[in-house]
């Protein structure tokens, strides 16, 4: 419960989060009008008064992606119009996190530009979870919190029978969090390498560990159309692990046919979150979502009451 000078906005990138996490907070969620004009411009408009109120805007900038995002600028430069005393973006999935480097020439850090929007319409404070590169913290001069789902879903894992099973990292660049995953699960670490041929596909040409007999959870922190982490499950059994997966990550952005892809015989569970909105009909008869609402809430009340937030920071 927090006190009454608090209000929860929310866009329509993931309404039902927004709503629990009000729910929470025991307060609901602010009055906001999102519409499309006929030439699609985004109308948006707040229908209650937020004069000095401490505000937080709930909006993941999943697909469609600069819709989501044009919303969030938008209620924020609304809500700064009103006079509200501090404005927080609360984005669950941070859209373009992984556009931020040049990794050729002439191509913009995209995730610099959303940055400078969203501190150039009058956000005061960022709350993210499990942003894809960590440095791109360094991109906002404002305050950052960067909470993550992770021991969410280890204390989900623990509750499961893991006498057999592996952390597999997909590549190199999840390694450390696959070892943070094997480490607080008490299980052995594999690691699978691969040598990237394009900005879309990527070859496996190595592995580290022992997979012979094992139940493999493959980890990552994004998926989107499933094709990187489906080849790792075949690279896996391929190497002798038991098929009988499971896959883990905090952001299901399910692109296309992902949850099709995923919805194999050898695949026992597709473990997600709801930092981005899965519709029922992408969802699958092997997948598990859990609710970060908690998290959030909790941040927002710390935040709000101005205590400490490095508690639900991930460990390292």
């Amino acid at each position: 419960m927090v006190n009454g000078d608090i209000k929860i906005f929310s866009g329509l990138a993931n309404n039902p989060l927004a709503a629990e996490i009000a729910d929470l907070l025991g307060t609901g969620l602010g009055d906001v009008s999102i519409e499309d004009a006929p030439d699609t411009e985004t109308l948006v408009m707040v229908n209650e008064s937020v004069r000095g109120c401490d505000v937080y805007v709930v909006q993941p900038t999943s697909a469609p992606v600069n819709d989501n995002l044009m919303q969030l600028l938008l209620i924020v430069d609304a809500l700064r119009r009103a006079s509200a005393k501090r404005i927080t973006a609360v984005i669950p999935y941070f859209g373009y996190s992984r556009q931020e480097r040049m990794a050729h020439g002439r191509e913009p850090i995209s995730a610099k530009v959303v940055a400078d929007m969203l501190q150039a319409v009058g956000v005061n404070r960022i709350i993210l979870t499990d942003i894809h590169a960590p440095a791109m913290q360094g991109f906002f001069n404002i305050p950052m919190e960067t909470l993550s789902a992770v021991p969410l879903i280890i204390d989900y894992l623990k509750q499961q029978d893991l006498s057999d099973s592996v952390i597999v990292a997909p590549d190199v660049g999840r390694a450390k969090l696959a070892e943070q995953y094997a480490e607080r699960l008490g299980v052995p670490l594999a690691l699978i390498h691969k040598a990237r041929e394009s900005a879309t596909t990527a070859r496996i040409v190595g592995m580290i560990g022992d997979l012979e007999g094992k139940s493999p959870i493959i980890i990552d922190d994004i998926i989107t159309t499933g094709g990187t982490i489906v080849e790792t499950a075949h690279a896996v059994l391929n190497a002798g692990a038991r098929p009988r997966l499971r896959l883990a990550a905090v952001h299901g952005l399910l692109a296309g046919s992902a949850p099709d892809r995923l919805n194999l015989d050898f695949i026992q569970e597709v473990l997600l979150t709801d930092t981005v909105h899965i519709p029922a009909e992408k969802h699958t008869p092997n997948m598990t979502i859990l609710s970060v609402a908690q998290l959030f809430a909790e941040a927002i009340h710390r935040v709000h009451n101005e205590t400490s937030v490095s508690g639900l920071y991930l460990l390292t």
